[in-house]
């Protein structure tokens, strides 16, 4: 049979004595390794295809996410971890801003709500801990809202500490009751 330029289908030519159910069936395999295959679990993935070939595409439901056959190796192409909770240390809670969570897209992480306690003057404190996945390669810094007003700093560490502390700007000499931060940065 020959093949289709592009995607390399085959296809029967005149030549070929017709056999219909075997050339739809030569079609149908071919076609099968171009289409994004959708499975509930990476166990079933794997169990379904034992021997994948570099450029397939699946997607496996349990991670919501999209894997590509690289060199021999399943490589996440895109995902969406939905919003995660962080867990809270040294008393703190979420409070006013809202539970502190984290959402993993791709390579980039979201990070949204705060802190309720007892926030520092120029003083990075742990309020909360994000999980592994969804760590920054280096400390990211970026601001915040605090109650009344007030700046909030936000630090999180390549550890997964997130820190946060306050500056008055000129404007308080009072400590905020909570802290926020609504953000986004890279992972690698």
């Amino acid at each position: 049979m020959p093949n289709t330029l592009m995607q390399g289908l085959p296809y029967p030519s005149p030549e070929n004595t017709p056999n219909v159910p075997a050339d739809i069936r030569i079609l149908a395999e071919a076609v099968e390794k171009k289409l994004v295959q959708s499975y509930a679990s990476q166990a079933a993935m794997l169990a379904s295809n034992p021997a994948p070939a570099n450029g397939e595409i699946c997607f496996v439901a349990s991670e919501n996410a999209f894997y590509m056959r690289v060199a021999g190796v399943w490589k996440v192409m895109w995902n969406d971890s939905g919003w995660v909770d962080c867990a809270y240390l040294n008393g703190y809670s979420a409070g006013t801003p809202g539970q502190l969570q984290v959402r993993r897209i791709g390579n980039i992480v979201y990070i949204r709500g705060g802190a309720t306690g007892p926030i520092v003057h120029s003083v990075y404190t742990p309020v909360a801990d994000i999980p592994e996945g969804f760590r920054p390669s280096t400390i990211i810094r970026t601001g915040g809202a605090g109650s009344s007003g007030r700046v909030s700093l936000v630090e999180i560490t390549s550890e997964g500490s997130v820190r946060i502390a306050w500056n008055n700007m000129g404007t308080s000499s009072s400590a905020p009751s909570w802290g926020a931060v609504f953000s986004s940065y890279p992972t690698d």
